[in-house]
């Protein structure tokens, strides 16, 4: 009998303090601008971690895809100044993958999807991936904003700036 009086209480102990606490994190709009405001104050490393944490706190929140939209970016941005700019690159790719294959209906789907072609062609130089990426946009958003861009990243897959310029000026 003692024994259940003393689970008893334990067990009331636990429920109380997770009431009590329940309401002390943070709400996704809070954790989102605190993001925010570090990558507005240049502590970009600091902004990635607080963006992915935020993905990972917040998945159904309707910021999570523009989270890692911009843990994305940020990759993206930092490949310039590492050592391993590739391994970046690839953290971008799958960072914006997430982005549409989680929130495929998000206004940053589009956009993610077409990045992740557009590095694989420009930065990775894999070609023959790439087109595909860039066709598979195309099939799933003919009517994009981005339409153009990618059907001029397949006609010109592979050549140098002048090689196009030298195509354009031909054209004419």
């Amino acid at each position: 009998m003692r024994v259940s009086k003393v689970l008893i209480a334990r067990s009331l102990a636990v429920i109380f303090a997770a009431v009590l606490f329940a309401g002390c994190g943070k709400s996704d709009k809070e954790s989102f601008s605190e993001a925010e405001k570090l990558l507005k104050d240049s502590k970009v490393k600091e902004a990635l971690a607080a963006f992915e944490q935020f993905a990972k706190d917040f998945p159904k929140s309707e910021m999570a895809a523009t989270a890692l939209f911009n843990a994305a970016q940020i990759y993206q941005g930092m490949a310039s100044q590492s050592t391993d700019p590739l391994k970046e690159f690839d953290k971008a790719i799958a960072t914006y993958q997430k982005v549409y294959e989680m929130y495929p209906e998000d206004k940053d789907a589009e956009q993610a999807m077409f990045m992740v072609a557009y590095i694989v062609a420009n930065e990775k130089k894999e070609y023959e991936t790439a087109t595909s990426l860039f066709k598979n946009f195309l099939s799933k958003y003919p009517k994009s904003d981005l339409k153009q861009a990618a059907q001029d990243e397949l006609d010109n897959m592979g050549l140098s700036a002048e090689e196009i310029l030298k195509k354009k000026t031909d054209g004419k």
